[in-house]
């Protein structure tokens, strides 16, 4: 009859030893994640995709308020590591709610220029109507048509 009574109470310790471990679960998408028995989790790894690094840079270096439009200077770095030989870019301006004021495009790299070479840095102006400099709260860039030597 002992023998029986030991088993079942080292069964019972285990299984609270078992239940208040650290668990691993799976999410509906795939990620794994740690479940601590102090009740916080983490992920075990990452199953996203790294974001792809943008092969240009984009820093508004001025903003200058002429009439009833405003200019921005743009400073456009090639961060590719590879020659740049055209590509479109679009300047957006937002507000402090993030709504969009405006925008302008044009080729900022340009083959007729020579490109852009890696590393190196070319400033643009983009030109905006009926807009206010004071307005203007965020800028959001976005390229397309890169093309490279």
């Amino acid at each position: 009859m002992k023998v029986p009574v030991v088993l079942t109470i080292g069964l019972l310790l285990l299984l609270i030893t078992i239940a208040s471990a650290d668990q691993i679960a799976i999410t509906e998408d795939g990620k794994k994640v740690l479940l601590k028995d102090d009740g916080t989790w983490k992920y075990l790894e990452k199953s996203e995709a790294p974001k792809k690094q943008s092969p240009l840079e984009f820093r508004a270096i001025k903003t200058e308020q002429v009439g009833d439009m405003v200019i921005v200077q743009v400073k456009v770095t090639n961060t590719s590591g590879r020659h740049i030989k055209s590509c479109e870019v679009t300047c957006v301006i937002l507000d402090e709610k993030e709504r969009e004021l405006g925008f302008d495009k044009h080729y900022a790299v340009k083959v007729t220029e020579g490109g852009l070479p890696p590393e190196a840095s070319n400033y643009q102006q983009f030109f905006f109507n009926a807009v206010k400099a004071s307005d203007i709260r965020y800028f959001q860039y976005s390229y397309r048509g890169l093309e490279y030597k």
